[in-house]
């Protein structure tokens, strides 16, 4: 189990990309939950592997990821502290690139910020604030492109209001070793209901046919706190959803 901790947007961005960006691999196939196998190598059709990390879907290598979400609407816990993000990630932590929508709770206050960032989780820079500000029910869509040139673009548009952020840096290995389309949540987690991805893609393909690993977000007694649904037929759409705060 994840522990509530007291943090600034700046740390609290810095932990979720550290539990987001992390190189997985595997395979995955409507928008129904899956269940917890507790370990990658029993993934079978219907269930998911299971970390106290994050909820989504992980798929090898890439080079670039396109995703769409709206931000939901979150209630928070009247006491403590805690948050969640909701983001996409190249190239696993080692060289590549991750954008985030992060909502963070302070004793009955919710905030809502979005970033990105380049480069390792330790030793990388810093993250890049949105030039925008957002709120619940704004659609947001994102674009991470790794090109061989040796740069990393993080395009990031608020449909609802017509914005767009876009970042650029360079990165060590353009070449996605993974990727990542997920949720995550410090416990207690934040209520946020679900989110719906949908025009998923990598490389301009489907998400589903990239044979990607799903995964459900639990506690230390195997609780699933964050579900994951299985990819619905168009390839490029699935829910999580909020089952638990602790």
């Amino acid at each position: 189990m994840t522990q509530s901790v007291r943090q600034s947007p700046k740390v609290a961005a810095a932990l979720a990309i550290a539990l987001l960006v992390t190189a997985f691999g595997g395979a995955a196939g409507a928008d129904t939950p899956l269940h917890s196998s507790g370990s990658p190598a029993t993934l079978q059709a219907g269930t998911a592997a299971a970390t106290s990390n994050f909820a989504g879907y992980v798929f090898p290598g890439g080079a670039s990821v396109t995703a769409t979400f709206k931000i939901p609407k979150v209630t928070c816990p009247t006491t403590g502290i805690s948050s969640g993000a909701i983001g996409t990630g190249l190239n696993g932590g080692s060289a590549g690139a991750s954008e985030f929508l992060q909502f963070q709770c302070g004793f009955g206050s919710l905030t809502y910020f979005g970033y990105s960032r380049f480069g390792p989780i330790v030793g990388g820079g810093g993250p890049h604030n949105w030039t925008f500000s957002v709120s619940a029910g704004d659609t947001i869509t994102s674009q991470i492109t790794t090109p061989s040139t040796g740069s990393i673009s993080i395009v990031v548009h608020d449909v609802t209001k017509g914005l767009t952020d876009t970042d650029a840096g360079a990165c060590a290995s353009c070449s996605g070793s993974s990727g990542s389309v997920a949720v995550n949540g410090n416990s207690p987690i934040p209520n946020f209901k679900s989110v719906k991805w949908s025009g998923v893609g990598v490389d301009g393909m489907p998400l589903a046919s990239m044979s990607p690993t799903a995964y459900v977000q639990v506690n230390a007694l195997q609780k699933v706190l964050i579900s994951t649904s299985k990819i619905a037929k168009s390839g490029t759409t699935f829910t999580n959803r909020f089952v638990s705060a602790s």
